[in-house]
């Protein structure tokens, strides 16, 4: 198993990932089980497929939602699937040390992290220093395409759009990193964002230019 995924190219993990999530909201997952000898290989080291930035909500269970099994996914959760410092260090790690070829950061459907994040400041400025911090700092990255996410008058496609600029943004810093960028312009890492749909199961992957605007 280690040696096939090592042989696998960027384009087929995440292809292999699509085909995970099809099985999962076709009611036809295989929930990969593994046997008390091959649990014990694991202690050997690990080989995951791919690395995902997801959202510390308790709806979303990446490797169930992608339908993989142990050893398969490396994941970093967090409120709002922020891209910070110590999430950037466990990306290098990934990245460099267990030879991560397909990156995802996740958002997904009603995530309150980014319904927090564009209530106008003075809300947030009554909660807690970290949590406010965190709110003003996607409140920051929201700002730049607030007005587009504001003119959206139905208020599914608004949060939508709004956990997709956020997942976007995430992606767009982790592509700011030298050595991310080396290896994305050598063709042996992908980058892409992702949104998760609670109601249906589906995810959406969607590649990200680092100019906003440019198809974004």
């Amino acid at each position: 198993r280690n040696e096939e995924v090592r042989n696998m190219t960027p384009q087929q993990i995440l292809e292999d990932l699509k085909l995970g999530n099809q099985r999962f909201w076709n009611g036809q997952a295989e929930r990969p089980e593994m046997s008390a000898l091959e649990r014990r290989c694991l202690t050997k080291g690990q080989v995951p497929k791919v690395a995902v930035i997801s959202c510390a909500d308790s709806r979303v269970a990446v490797e169930i939602v992608l339908d993989q099994g142990l050893g398969d996914v490396f994941v970093m959760r967090n409120a709002g699937n922020l891209y910070c410092d110590m999430v950037a260090g466990t990306v290098d790690y990934a990245i460099h040390h267990l030879g991560i070829k397909v990156v995802v950061v996740m958002g997904h459907q009603s995530c309150g992290a980014v319904k927090a994040a564009r209530l106008p400041t003075k809300v947030i400025l009554n909660e807690s220093p970290k949590l406010k911090d965190m709110l003003l700092s996607m409140k920051q990255e929201l700002a730049y395409c607030e007005e587009t996410i504001g003119a959206i008058s139905d208020p599914a496609a608004q949060d939508r759009e709004a956990v997709c600029v956020n997942a976007k943004a995430q992606v767009r810093k982790l592509l700011c990193d030298k050595g991310v960028q080396d290896k994305v312009a050598k063709g042996e890492l992908l980058v892409v964002a992702g949104f998760y749909d609670i109601g249906t199961g589906v995810v959406d992957f969607m590649d990200v230019p680092m100019a906003i605007g440019d198809n974004d």
